[in-house]
């Protein structure tokens, strides 16, 4: 069941969005700036739970629940 509003993403997409919470936890530690894909999917205003794993446990969790930001701007924000 798909809820009204919001938007379905292929997997590619899927992983690309991975690629982009990856490389913003990167840049924490690295000081190297993310550059957010000039995509139409990452301009779309969306909230995001961004989920933290290492060896399958739970190591953190945040997210934006309201569609505040553009979905890539959201990403690097959580």
């Amino acid at each position: 069941m798909r809820v009204k509003g919001t938007a379905k993403y292929s997997e590619e997409q899927g992983r690309d969005f991975i690629k982009l919470a990856r490389k913003t936890i990167e840049s924490e530690f690295s000081g190297k700036e993310v550059e957010i894909p000039d995509k139409v999917e990452y301009k779309q205003a969306r909230g995001v739970f961004v989920t933290i794993t290492k060896n399958h446990e739970l190591r953190g969790c945040i997210g934006i629940p309201t569609a505040k930001y553009a979905l890539g701007e959201a990403i690097v924000q959580a």
